[in-house]
């Protein structure tokens, strides 16, 4: 059995969503935790399946665990919201399953745009509106012409030939062309950001991505390459950005840094020893963020002080998801700060 992809990475929303009479709905009568259950169980269906959820112990014990709600609390917000047709109320009592026209569309939707060549939705929960259900169909028999059309056009080598013995057009198309498809494949996309992501490579998000894909394709014009196959880009590219990713970063302030710090040897003020202990402590800090002026660092220790600070510095050297996100070291420890206030 072929192991179709199902779910998605990301999804989008809709900027008018708090317009819906149904959120209205659901804001009013269960409050923020009607409306967060609902957007959680939301990106549960998009994340797993794609256009459905199946509602049982498990899954409430999850949403409740993760809000801090009752079972039963949760329970009732995902009545409510098929009350006022948020989900489908029929597929839920008679099948335990969450999913509405709207969700299944968007899927589609999606899908469509993801270029996954397998769109499918369960026939039992399948209920999708009719004009969907036209898009759909026109967008799997053009898949079905395509997947044809390959089998027709693409001969095998010469009898004791090479794959390379075949017209290269046949196999590559023109570098521009190549990238355009690779940058909208979002499947792949997803699948790589992912698994490097899983790699320890936390700094790398879909916009990062994007970006290290347009180096790799701008260094490979530069190289002088006119044509690649869209599969042979996908591997190169790859093992690229294994190596880009595990590149010592450099230690763009750190000399910057070490001059101010000369400059007040002589002074041993509380300045120096402020600026001396994040050298010791947090040395990529040090060396990759812009130090704070003896003015903002006197706001740090006055207002937060000494413990809140060097916490919010374990952190902030600890975490490459965090400290790769700042340049400026001052923002980034009062950023620290809110997210230590907002959890506490």
């Amino acid at each position: 059995m072929s192991n179709v992809k199902t779910g998605f990475l990301y999804y989008n929303s809709d900027t008018d969503r708090f317009k819906d009479i149904r959120i209205k709905r659901l804001k009013k009568d269960l409050g923020c935790d009607g409306f967060a259950v609902y957007e959680y169980l939301l990106n549960e269906i998009y994340r797993v399946q794609g256009c459905f959820l199946v509602w049982d112990e498990s899954t409430a014990f999850d949403v409740a665990e993760y809000w801090g709600l009752k079972e039963s609390k949760v329970n009732e917000i995902v009545r409510y919201c098929c009350a006022v047709g948020l989900f489908d109320k029929a597929l839920l009592s008679n099948g335990n399953i969450l999913t509405s026209p709207s969700i299944q569309s968007r899927y589609v939707e999606m899908c469509i745009r993801a270029k996954r060549k397998e769109i499918k939705i369960p026939e039992e929960y399948n209920i999708i509106p009719e004009e969907c259900r036209i898009v759909l169909e026109e967008y799997l028999k053009k898949q079905e012409v395509c997947r044809n059309s390959i089998k027709v056009y693409i001969k095998k080598p010469p009898k004791g030939g090479k794959e390379s013995d075949l017209n290269p057009i046949i196999l590559d198309k023109p570098i521009q062309e190549c990238y355009e498809e690779l940058s909208s494949n979002s499947s792949w996309i997803e699948s790589v950001v992912m698994n490097k992501r899983a790699s320890g490579h936390l700094e790398l998000n879909l916009e990062s991505f994007q970006e290290y894909l347009k180096l790799f394709f701008d260094k490979l014009q530069n190289e002088g390459e006119t044509h690649k196959s869209p599969k042979d880009g996908m591997a190169h590219f790859s093992r690229w950005l294994d190596i880009e990713l595990n590149k010592p970063k450099p230690d763009i302030y750190k000399m910057e840094n070490e001059e101010l710090l000369a400059s007040l040897s002589d002074r041993n003020g509380s300045y120096y020893k402020f600026l001396t202990y994040i050298q010791n402590y947090a040395p990529y800090c040090f060396s990759n963020m812009r130090m704070p002026s003896e003015k903002e660092a006197l706001i740090i220790r006055d207002k937060y002080g000494d413990a809140a600070f060097k916490k919010a510095l374990r952190t902030l050297e600890g975490r490459v998801d965090i400290r790769s996100k700042w340049d400026v070291f001052y923002y980034a420890i009062l950023k620290q700060f809110e997210y230590m206030n907002n959890g506490s």
